[in-house]
């Protein structure tokens, strides 16, 4: 099998395989993917569609010939990896409108469905197997009205990537799925002119909102049977190494292991995600403002088992420089995150080392 490649204004964005058959194999309703030309003469032209008619005049005299045809496209494996990334789209919509409706009932009811939030997570554990398009429907624009939904999601899968990929165990994969999910279902408490406010918030609005983490553990505290450490998350995954975050400013081993691992997924879809008050930027720059966070904010094992293992994701994938070229991303600098390798029409850039350039998006 063959496939044919184009690129378009996003870039790569066409893939049509075809193959080579006997004309004694056609059947009607194929398309030809070449001219078939016998002698110098051109019998069949490109993208012809072929009826019987045709088909009993090719066999008369042309049946041990080869030709080439588009398969179905239902068959290629580009299809089906565009099937497999929309139904992952769907499971994850489906997801957030379940959390949607969690977090509203706890606002009205000042608790939480503890059985509610082991079926979500159950769904969201399911979906581990799809590590690359997980991280390609987080990346994905949404809509900044249903953030705290889609962020709470999004936080949930990243959270239990980074747990898998510190190889804790399933059990812990579980509980801190739990733990992601409700992470910032304090926020119900907070006004709504206020999460979706367009331009920074005053020194109240902050402070009011810094009272989530605490509103969350007060939602989901009296549940019969939660585990502390779901609690944990929920309460201190605003904390920070050196002291500086809330609500008690606790500073490195006080902070419990929950906490960490949701700080730096939180970090890594806030900054990855459109919001009421400014645009997402390029996870090249999350992942570089993870690893400054390393230094005294936040587990530097944990950004950096996030960082290896994001970066080998996006090498490899296509990318819009900032002059709307498109290429691909060869290899991402460790020490350097924001000056890649690329590669635009055959041309290797460094881009260390040409700083004219730079990475928009990814296509």
């Amino acid at each position: 099998m063959y496939n044919i490649y184009y690129y378009g204004i996003k870039g790569l964005i066409y893939m049509k395989p075809f193959k080579k058959i006997s004309v004694s194999d056609l059947k009607p309703g194929m398309v030809t993917a070449q001219d078939f030309v016998i002698n110098n003469t051109n019998l069949i032209t490109k993208n012809y569609l072929m009826d019987m008619a045709v088909i009993n005049k090719l066999n008369l005299n042309y049946a041990a010939y080869d030709i080439y045809v588009y398969c179905p496209e239902n068959s290629s494996p580009h299809y089906k990896e565009k099937k497999r990334f929309e139904a992952l789209q769907n499971s994850l919509n489906d997801i957030s409108s379940c959390i949607e409706e969690t977090f509203t009932f706890a606002n009205e009811k000042q608790s939480i469905s503890i059985d509610q939030i082991r079926s979500i997570s159950n769904d969201i554990i399911s979906l581990l197997d799809s590590k690359n398009n997980i991280v390609k429907c987080i990346n994905l624009p949404r809509d900044f009205k249903k953030y705290l939904y889609t962020h709470s999601t999004n936080v949930a899968l990243l959270s239990m990537l980074i747990a898998q990929w510190m190889k804790l165990d399933q059990k812990t994969v579980s509980l801190i799925c739990h733990s992601a999910m409700l992470h910032d279902i304090g926020k119900t408490a907070i006004p709504i002119s206020i999460l979706e406010k367009k331009g920074p918030l005053t020194k109240s609005e902050f402070k009011l909102c810094e009272t989530h983490a605490l509103k969350g553990y007060e939602i989901v505290k009296n549940t019969p049977f939660i585990n502390p450490a779901i609690l944990q998350g929920i309460l201190f995954h605003h904390e920070r190494l050196d002291g500086t975050g809330y609500p008690m400013h606790l500073k490195e081993d006080k902070i419990p292991n929950f906490a960490r691992i949701i700080a730096v997924a939180d970090t890594f879809d806030a900054i990855t995600s459109n919001h009421a008050y400014k645009q997402k930027t390029s996870p090249l720059h999350a992942l570089a403002t993870i690893k400054d966070c390393s230094l005294n904010k936040l587990d530097p094992l944990i950004c950096h088992i996030l960082i290896m293992n994001i970066a080998k994701f996006y090498e490899g994938q296509s990318i819009i420089l900032s002059n709307d070229r498109i290429g691909e991303l060869i290899k991402i600098n460790m020490d350097n995150l924001l000056y890649p390798i690329i590669c635009v029409d055959n041309e290797v850039i460094d881009l260390s080392k040409n700083h004219s350039l730079s990475i928009k998006d990814f296509v």
